[in-house]
């Protein structure tokens, strides 16, 4: 059998209407899943249009602008991640999650949440790598990279001088409106 180029277009015309009702996939976990997840995965925070580009009619506009994703992976052009939409309501023992891929140009960004403590930055995702300490408290937008597991590789300006470097699971925050102490 010949492919010929219109085949090849016939079959993915076919596919994409099945990509796309597979563009966001909800489902529930349980509070005692959620604290694990959050343990694997690293919560960031994106603004919410990133996420309406993909769908415009699945979120709908609020008052609050940002909020916070896993990021579960990267692929070639997008991060797959996974909002956290609410606690069910029904069940108040479980959380409703929406998983969906956005482009990798997307900004994601974290807070440090060592507001008395030194902030370490290290140069691999590990904590026996060598690393750079800031003894004063870094309030700038941490903006993300690169992950590997639950450490996030950010970039940032402070004191007029660019910084790159991993952190570790719980030197940041991913609470727009609020500290994480």
């Amino acid at each position: 059998m010949r492919i010929t180029t219109h085949t090849l277009i016939l079959i993915a015309l076919s596919i994409i209407p099945i990509m796309q009702a597979k563009a966001f996939q909800d489902y529930k976990i349980s509070l005692e899943e959620y604290i694990i997840y959050a343990q694997t995965y690293p919560s960031v925070i994106i603004n919410k249009s990133a996420i309406r580009q993909q769908n415009p009619a699945k979120f709908i506009v609020d008052e609050e602008e940002l909020t916070t994703c896993f990021i579960l992976q990267q692929t070639e052009h997008h991060y797959i991640i996974n909002i956290t939409n609410n606690i069910d309501t029904e069940s108040s023992d479980s959380i409703l999650l929406t998983q969906i891929s956005i482009p990798d140009t997307t900004t994601m960004y974290v807070y440090s949440n060592k507001y008395s403590n030194p902030l370490d930055l290290y140069t691999c995702p590990d904590a026996s790598c060598s690393k750079i300490t800031f003894e004063e408290y870094i309030n700038e937008e941490l903006y993300i990279i690169d992950f590997n597991g639950p450490w996030l590789k950010v970039q940032f300006i402070h004191n007029g001088n660019l910084y790159i470097g991993w952190l570790s699971p719980h030197s940041y925050c991913s609470n727009p409106y609020s500290t994480c102490s």
